[in-house]
């Protein structure tokens, strides 16, 4: 059993994912980290925030100095199929649109399944 995991994908539109997971980590953290080519966010799954890190052109220097001025918001917790079950209730009852078509599901299933076909084949080689 590995103690340690570390996955870097990267995506067609050149968003790069790092997934961590460890079992002997002192802290007790669960994060997501995107790095992009103007950005990198921080997906905090512990405390629901989200942090954007986007390097901005300091005004102090006309060097091609950046800040990097972190933006980080509060994600309120929900129960993602307990709202798409109320909300296709609602879409019966009052004829009204669904959240997410069920393209959507597969769409998400099919990417999902891509994934996990990349993780297999690196695990495989190494």
């Amino acid at each position: 059993n590995p103690d340690v995991i570390n996955i870097r994908l990267e995506f067609d539109n050149a968003c790069v994912a790092n997934l961590n997971c460890s079992r002997i980590t002192p802290e007790n953290n669960h994060y997501g980290l995107f790095t992009q080519q103007d950005r990198i966010t921080r997906i905090d799954f512990l405390t629901n925030e989200i942090t954007i890190i986007k390097p901005e052109k300091s005004e102090l220097s006309d060097d091609n100095n950046y800040a990097l001025n972190p933006v980080t918001k509060k994600v309120i917790p929900n129960n993602p199929i307990l709202d798409e079950l109320i909300n296709f209730v609602s879409s019966i009852i009052n004829n009204s649109k669904l959240l997410s078509k069920p393209e959507d599901g597969f769409k998400s299933l099919y990417l999902a399944e891509k994934i996990m076909d990349s993780i297999n084949k690196v695990s495989i080689s190494h």
